[in-house]
């Protein structure tokens, strides 16, 4: 009984390896973006002038219960003249974030570091809520990753 176990462990462990490395990183391109990932997706906004030999800033923006982050990318739509990327990753439930969220959100921006030419002085983190709770999660677990985060309304 107990290598049955250990055998079905190890088939779930080699599933989910496989299905992370199967996946197919999205090529960098200008305009906005609706990607699916995991049980998921994120908006992109790139700026129409994109290229890799430039370094660009990005912006993480996570909603608010209730909210998706349709609602949030016009607030953010001078970031892309400015030479800023903007990632709006969405809860799987939109009243809020669980813990799985918080994991697909760093493997979504890691995703996104490694697409995009960045300027990793300038990763930054907002969110508006529950996605201020995102913010400050973030900035206290994965400060390698995230330059700075302004929480609004937590």
């Amino acid at each position: 009984m107990r290598a049955i176990l250990v055998t079905l462990a190890l088939l779930m462990a080699t599933t989910s390896a496989f299905a992370q490395a199967a996946r197919k990183t999205p090529p960098a391109k200008p305009g906005r973006q609706k990607i699916d990932f995991g049980t998921s997706y994120y908006v992109l906004v790139v700026p129409g002038k994109y290229t890799p030999a430039q370094k660009y800033g990005v912006i993480f923006m996570f909603h608010g219960s209730g909210g998706r982050p349709e609602n949030y990318e016009s607030n953010y739509a001078a970031a892309k003249n400015k030479g800023y990327i903007l990632c709006l990753p969405a809860s799987t439930d939109p009243q809020g974030y669980s813990e799985d969220d918080m994991k697909q959100i760093v493997e979504i921006a890691k995703e996104v570091l490694a697409t995009y030419s960045i300027d990793r002085d300038r990763v930054f983190v907002s969110g508006h809520s529950a996605g201020a709770f995102v913010t400050c999660h973030l900035c206290s677990d994965h400060p390698e990753m995230f330059t700075a985060g302004a929480p609004v309304s937590g």
